[in-house]
């Protein structure tokens, strides 16, 4: 049986080998003659064409990794649609992250996870988030800081006392933060104050 190293590749990587995709073609070669002693019958891909793929490695003998898109004789008499499908899924590349997108076609379906009855990072929506000139996060207590700035300089305790927040040293490194993209200046008296 002959498998293209594309597919091997898939199959790994949905058991659990997320690194197959950098191994050599003698590696790939090694590992799907072992792959009867690594997996047992309730080893899935979450994809049930690899889980066919996976079980057809695993009960023939004599399986050959193969460079390109050569298509297994077998598989092309028997499944061409399927392999079809599964080269357009390979193909399926989400441009921002690299990662592989998922087949939402897919039968199984995987529930939404909570944490803590809180919205897990799957279910959040991204919004745009207003910033001040300054780049600080409206209503945040650095934004509040930012406006009690002025051309007056003023201690860090006269600026939080100002903004209405609790006086803490995360203020100095933001203010250190606004030296350095030259939006404020630091007297030597320790004072702060707009450029």
């Amino acid at each position: 049986m002959k498998v293209t190293r594309e597919k091997v590749i898939a199959v790994l990587v949905g058991i659990g080998f997320k690194t197959a995709g950098k191994w050599s073609k003698d590696k790939l070669q090694k590992k799907v003659n072992l792959l009867h002693t690594i997996v047992d019958e309730d080893t899935t891909t979450n994809d049930d064409a690899l889980d066919e793929l996976l079980d057809e490695i695993i009960s023939n003998d004599d399986v050959e990794v193969v460079r390109g898109k050569k298509k297994a004789k077998k598989k092309a008499e028997a499944e061409p649609e399927v392999e079809k499908e599964e080269e357009e899924a390979e193909k399926k590349v989400d441009r921002a992250t690299g990662k592989k997108k998922k087949d939402k076609s897919s039968t199984k379906e995987q529930p939404k996870k909570r944490v803590n009855n809180k919205m897990s990072k799957t279910d959040s929506v991204k919004e745009e988030v207003s910033c001040d000139k300054f780049g600080s996060k409206l209503d945040s207590d650095n934004a509040k800081v930012n406006i009690a700035l002025s051309k007056k300089g003023k201690t860090v305790r006269q600026l939080t006392k100002k903004a209405g927040v609790e006086l803490k040293s995360k203020y100095y490194a933001h203010l250190d933060r606004l030296i350095e993209a030259g939006h404020i200046t630091q007297d030597e008296d320790g004072t702060y104050k707009l450029v």
